[in-house]
């Protein structure tokens, strides 16, 4: 069983989605816990989830020696989202291999923290061996990463754009396995 962040059909089926901004949404994001009654703030949450994954879970999975580096290597993919990511170019950004950087992206994704988008071609050829786009299952997370904490910084941060498409993104992939289909979707 695959457990994502809250969908906005499930917002919108109990009233509480036509209460946020488009900015809002991309700042809170959708995990559950944030839209509890007396909830924390997000940007506190946020903290305190990656605190635990990061701290505890891939500290244990990976083996992870230098949390610093992995923190770094997160908040470059948030800057990335909605584009093709070249682990080699990031690899001297986040100061370990393009090898290491490739396990800790295939641990992220087998953790639905990120998605890999594969482009659609006609050529099933092309299809495959063409990058992928990456993108947050949780765009509040990303956000988060980015230090977009108010609705004032989402509108006027230059990823705004590549955030709602993030958001879509991650609206459809949760539609599909909430219906049970495969996650093909395509860019």
């Amino acid at each position: 069983m695959t457990l994502l962040p809250l969908s906005m059909d499930e917002l919108a089926e109990d009233g509480r989605l036509g209460k946020l901004s488009a900015d809002k949404l991309l700042i809170q994001g959708f995990m559950p816990e944030l839209y509890r009654e007396n909830s924390r703030e997000s940007s506190v949450y946020y903290r305190d989830y990656l605190n635990t994954y990061v701290e505890k879970d891939l500290r244990e999975m990976l083996e992870v020696k230098n949390l610093d580096k992995f923190l770094r290597f997160i908040t470059l993919l948030a800057g990335r989202v909605g584009q093709v990511v070249n682990l080699s170019s990031m690899s001297g950004d986040v100061g370990v291999s393009s090898a290491t950087l490739a396990q800790w992206l295939s641990v992220l994704e087998a953790s639905y923290i990120v998605y890999k988008l594969q482009p659609y071609f006609s050529n099933i050829s092309k299809r495959h061996t063409k990058s992928p786009k990456i993108y947050f299952t949780e765009i509040g997370l990303a956000s988060y990463l980015l230090g977009i904490e108010t609705e004032n910084q989402a509108n006027r941060d230059p990823l705004r754009g590549n955030l709602f498409e993030n958001l879509i993104v991650s609206e459809v992939l949760k539609s599909r396995l909430n219906e049970n289909k495969i996650l093909s979707c395509f860019t």
